[in-house]
């Protein structure tokens, strides 16, 4: 009887060794309907941008909405907390909208180029980006330039 147990718990260690391991990785876009994301955070959304078709994910222990404005044409980006708070926003604009620093520096630099501005606002913090290649180049609140970031992916 002891062999066979012994046997028998030998079989499973070896088998469940075997076994692939897999790594989940954290859902990035889903649609609508996507069950993980709290009704709170879902009816917060539905009741500001009725007419959105949004994607939902997720990062860290916030939850992302990806959306493009009907109206205006205009991407945006929120992330909220599990209460249905905002947390931060990404907002792209159209150039006469932006400060007039970071207007200059666009057609000083990028005269011929089509890219989208960005404002970013994080609690009282409003800052301005524009993606250029795998690049991100950031402006304060008034248009100056601050610095550039290379990123891997978007």
């Amino acid at each position: 009887m002891r062999t066979i147990f012994l046997s028998a718990l030998i079989g499973l260690a070896a088998s469940s060794a075997a076994q692939p391991t897999y790594y989940y990785q954290p859902v990035t876009t889903v649609p609508v309907n996507n069950p993980m994301t709290p009704l709170p955070v879902l009816d917060y959304f539905a009741r500001r941008h009725p007419g959105a078709t949004p994607y939902w994910g997720t990062e860290g222990r916030n939850y992302v909405v990806r959306y493009i404005d009907p109206s205006t044409r205009l991407g945006h980006v929120i992330h909220y907390n599990r209460h249905g708070g905002i947390v931060r926003r990404e907002d792209e604009i159209n150039l006469k909208d932006s400060p007039l620093e970071l207007q200059a520096f666009y057609t000083r630099n990028y005269p011929n180029e089509s890219l989208r501005i960005w404002s970013y606002n994080e609690g009282t913090v409003l800052r301005y980006f524009i993606r250029h290649d795998s690049r991100v180049i950031w402006f304060d609140k008034d248009g100056n330039y601050i610095g550039r970031k290379v990123f891997g992916r978007f």
